[in-house]
């Protein structure tokens, strides 16, 4: 079997590209509101047929960036290390675990 190995620098800098990643999309999620917004006024009078879809877009894609910054986080937190750090885990300190 073979050993692979990575150099502190290269894990540093993997580490920083995932967690630049992970504010880019979670900073990715207010401008798809705002698109979402334009999209209805950029309507005029079908504003109103409009706005159950420009919903449904803004949500979903807010969605889907949160989970990936979510994922790239993960890979941020969790590169170069040996074993799964809770605190790297939750970013935002969103969550409370209690022991």
């Amino acid at each position: 079997m073979t050993d692979v190995q990575i150099s502190d620098a290269a894990a540093r800098a993997i580490n920083d590209r995932f967690d630049n990643l992970a504010a880019e999309f979670d900073n990715s999620r207010s401008v798809v509101s705002a698109v979402a917004e334009r999209m209805i006024s950029g309507a005029g009078e079908f504003s109103g047929a409009m706005a159950t879809g420009a919903g449904s877009f803004d949500i979903a894609w807010r969605e889907c960036f949160s989970l990936c910054s979510t994922s790239a986080a993960l890979i941020a937190g969790n590169t170069f290390r040996f074993k799964v750090e809770l605190d790297r885990l939750d970013r935002d300190h969103s969550q409370s675990i209690t022991f």
